[in-house]
């Protein structure tokens, strides 16, 4: 557990391998502060470097590494670092040994086959909330277009009669209607009134006169009646439209 060890480069190495870059960071700072030897201060500058690397930091991380191989030359990366801050960690500590003497013609020097890409490969492992994070890019998004203009609406045509012209026939027939009906209902009071009274008339000559009178107003009640649904209804019909 990691609770259990003891110092700060045993810890960021193991938090380091855990994949949580973030915590590891801090515990080999914190070593940094007070190193016990120069061994020591190089390993944990060593993490420190591939941990940068792994950020994409290579500045940083070749700074880090610098500083390794001034405090220990002979240090050696871990064999499960990224492939690409090995080439690196390489290259740096290659450029440090002294050169070879110059040896005889015929003999033959053989020489480490060094990989020339430059590409990084992404770092392995879950990744936290890191000290290190690049800033998003702002996208630049394309503006909305612009509304096209609506078209004007078209002018609205006069209309040459107005519309009181339509409605007056209309009228005229709803209230020649209204008067009909009220001219069927007075006849119908009439001629039952006149029934009435010629029933009760006891001059026979009278109750028929009477009688004949409740039967013409009966009639003309009735057809006033029909005269006032006819142009009720025309009137409707013709307001209608």
């Amino acid at each position: 557990m990691l609770a259990l060890v003891a110092s700060p480069l045993e810890e960021g190495q193991a938090l380091y391998r855990a994949g949580q870059y973030g915590p590891a960071l801090e515990r080999l700072f914190e070593g940094l502060e007070r190193p016990k030897d120069g061994r020591e201060e190089a390993q944990l500058r060593l993490y420190v470097g591939l941990i940068q690397w792994s950020y994409r930091r290579e500045v940083d991380a070749r700074s880090s590494f610098n500083k390794a191989l001034d405090r220990d030359p002979k240090l050696e990366a871990p064999a499960d670092a990224p492939a690409g801050a090995l080439k690196l960690w390489r290259e740096l500590k290659e450029a440090r040994e002294p050169k070879a003497e110059a040896r005889p013609e015929g003999t033959k020097r053989s020489t480490p086959t060094i990989p020339k890409t430059k590409t990084r490969p992404s770092p392995a492992g879950p990744t936290m909330l890191q000290p290190y994070r690049a800033e998003p890019r702002l996208s630049a998004e394309p503006e909305p277009p612009l509304p096209s203009p609506e078209p004007e609406a078209p002018d609205l045509a006069v209309n040459a009669e107005p519309v009181e012209r339509l409605e007056a026939p209309g009228i005229a027939l709803l209230a020649a209607g209204g008067a009909l009906f009220v001219t069927g209902v007075v006849l119908s009071v009439l001629a039952a009134s006149d029934g009435g009274a010629a029933l009760d008339q006891e001059d026979k000559t009278l109750a028929n006169e009477r009688y004949d009178r409740a039967q013409a107003e009966s009639r003309l009640g009735i057809a006033a009646f029909i005269a006032a649904g006819g142009m009720v209804g025309a009137a409707a019909m013709t307001l209608s439209f």
